[in-house]
């Protein structure tokens, strides 16, 4: 393969959509990654309280405040 530098590159044409389909597609890729950022929070703040309540559900096991035979049926 030839090497790659600034003239072989201008040579190269490449397909671009009009500027008000690429503004379209930055705010469909805005709203996707905001979504994804906002379910990614609720996803680590559902994990961190499933740990805690991990956590106080063996304590009480352990204490005896509650019988494990008892949650298993």
């Amino acid at each position: 393969m030839p090497k790659i530098n600034r003239e072989a590159l201008a040579t190269l044409r490449f397909p671009l959509p009009p500027v008000c389909e690429q503004s379209k597609i930055i705010d469909y890729l805005t709203k996707k990654t905001h979504d994804i950022d906002y379910y990614s929070q609720a996803i680590r703040e559902s994990i961190s309280l499933l740990k805690e309540r991990r956590s106080a559900l063996i304590t009480a096991a352990v204490t005896g405040q509650i019988d494990p035979k008892e949650m298993a049926a």
